[in-house]
């Protein structure tokens, strides 16, 4: 029987957002409303693959009072490199689960989406791709260079039986995750040949900061029905807000607004069988995109926990469930990566986020319907509405001009880190 050697995928990806400015009392915060946020850069069809990966790998990871906190674009591309090193059911299971089947070259795709978020320079957005081979281990040349060409990837050799090779890719991941990620794997690794690493990190500062003297402690309700004082930023403006009869939602622009995190804010009651979960479940690519050309420019006030949260997981079971278990089996098929045989062995995921009255993140809350117990009625939205973030809700990051969104996540507990 022909040995399977194991291939190791890891995905590590970093959010940290900062800012240093104090707005006045009252200011736009320069609404793109017009535009619905529609991508203006023609990479549309990879970044709704990526999403739609997204939703799925967060509908199978959300758990109930839990945080949760995941880079679609980090697993996208990461499993990108792996793909393309994928031949016959391999390579078919793992583009239905990527969401590419349709995408004549997802590889050109994938480094075209990365030129384009790369374009704003008025937040800090780096995207890096490593490949670690074990002494011995070759992959073919043509794969070499596509990964090269088009995901920039280092590639290098370590002896994977020497316990100082964590170490050495370890610290790859925490000088491109500016320290916050400082680690990805631990020793042992006898027996891997190959580890395949994306690592994103984002720095941004608000458009319109908050202002910090306005920041104090408000009560803050779990999915339990619990309260906690956490402390609260506020800031009275104008901003892209969209609200109906299942939750309120805003958009908090960074630097020139070519990103923004969108908070979205179930309609009480979110305790029983209204929970944040079920509001998560329903969420899908077609709904965020409905929902997001839906916004429009109001006058308002926000309330919003300050929060920093770490994430990490492993991503083989869930990756298993949405259909690409013949990549982690015996049978697998890489041919077109390497010579020898091999397997993914484990998809490892870690996040970090931080967000304050200065930088970035907040909460664009859960964008699932509510469950609800009758049809609503028609809703009119107030002149002025009151957006207070006082209980668990759903973020996520977008590059407004790709569509690709970076970061999603949900807030159960904002002091849970």
């Amino acid at each position: 029987m022909i040995q399977i050697r194991y291939f190791g995928v890891i995905l590590a990806i970093v959010i940290f957002l900062f800012g240093c400015v104090t707005p006045p009392p009252f200011e736009d915060n320069h609404s793109i409303a017009n535009n619905s946020f529609i991508p203006t850069v023609n990479t549309t069809d990879i970044s709704v693959a990526h999403n739609n990966l997204g939703f799925n790998l967060f509908h199978k990871l959300t758990q109930p009072g839990k945080n949760l906190f995941i880079s679609p674009s980090s697993i996208s591309f990461a499993l990108g490199m792996v793909h393309s090193g994928a031949a016959g059911q391999t390579e078919i299971d793992m583009a239905k689960v990527l969401s590419i089947q349709t995408i004549d070259q997802p590889d050109l795709a994938n480094f075209n989406l990365i030129k384009a978020l790369g374009e704003d320079k008025s937040v800090e957005l780096s995207i890096a791709d490593s490949i670690w081979l074990d002494d011995g281990f070759s992959i073919k040349p043509d794969y070499q260079k596509n990964m090269e060409k088009y995901y920039l990837a280092r590639i290098s050799n370590v002896d994977f039986s020497n316990p100082q090779s964590a170490t050495t890719v370890n610290g790859w991941v925490s000088d491109n995750t500016r320290g916050k990620i400082t680690k990805i794997i631990d020793p042992p690794l006898d027996g891997v040949e190959a580890i395949l690493i994306n690592a994103v990190y984002f720095k941004g500062k608000w458009t319109s900061p908050f202002n910090a003297s306005l920041t104090t402690n408000r009560t803050f309700t779990f999915s339990d029905g619990q309260t906690k004082q956490i402390a609260m930023m506020q800031k009275k403006s104008s901003f892209d807000y969209l609200e109906n009869d299942q939750f309120q939602a805003v958009r908090l622009p960074y630097g020139n607004q070519s990103l923004a995190m969108y908070v979205f804010l179930p309609k009480q009651p979110l305790i029983g069988s209204q929970k944040i979960e079920d509001f998560v479940q329903n969420m899908d690519s077609a709904k965020w995109n409905d929902w997001l050309g839906s916004f429009s420019h109001e006058s308002g006030t926000v309330i919003l926990p300050k929060f920093k949260m770490e994430y990490s997981t492993e991503l083989d079971e869930q990756l298993k469930q949405l259909g690409m278990a013949s990549a982690f089996s015996d049978n697998a098929d890489f041919s077109n990566m390497a010579i020898e045989p091999v397997k993914i062995s484990r998809v490892i995921h870690k996040t970090y986020i931080e967000t304050n009255e200065e930088g970035s993140e907040a909460a664009a809350v859960t964008a699932v319907v509510m469950v609800a117990t009758s049809a609503p009625g028609p809703y009119t939205p107030p002149k002025e509405f009151y957006m207070d973030v006082n209980r668990p809700f759903f973020f996520a990051i977008q590059d407004d001009k790709t569509g690709e969104i970076l970061f999603m996540g949900v807030v159960n507990d904002p002091t849970a880190s």
